[in-house]
């Protein structure tokens, strides 16, 4: 736990699973608290209605609780 911030892409992976590829895997190591923010571009529509999704995991990557946040009037 380095205290270092890094943007890097977001894939799919296994369960429980979190890797870090490229020239971000040099500022992260095994056994690290990883905080990830993933975003997407939208169209205004769609940006109305959208809820961001929390999701909060333990030492072992489990889900232990989802929230659902409040987003901002547009």
């Amino acid at each position: 736990n380095n205290g270092a911030r890094f943007s890097t892409y977001a894939i799919e992976g296994e369960s429980g699973e979190i890797g870090i590829n490229g020239a971000a895997a040099r500022l992260a190591a095994r056994g690290d608290t990883v905080i990830i923010l993933s975003y997407c571009h939208i169209d205004e529509d769609e940006a109305r209605s959208f809820i961001p999704k929390l999701v909060y995991v333990d030492a072992k990557n489990c889900i232990t609780e989802t929230k659902q946040a409040e987003a901002l009037p547009f």
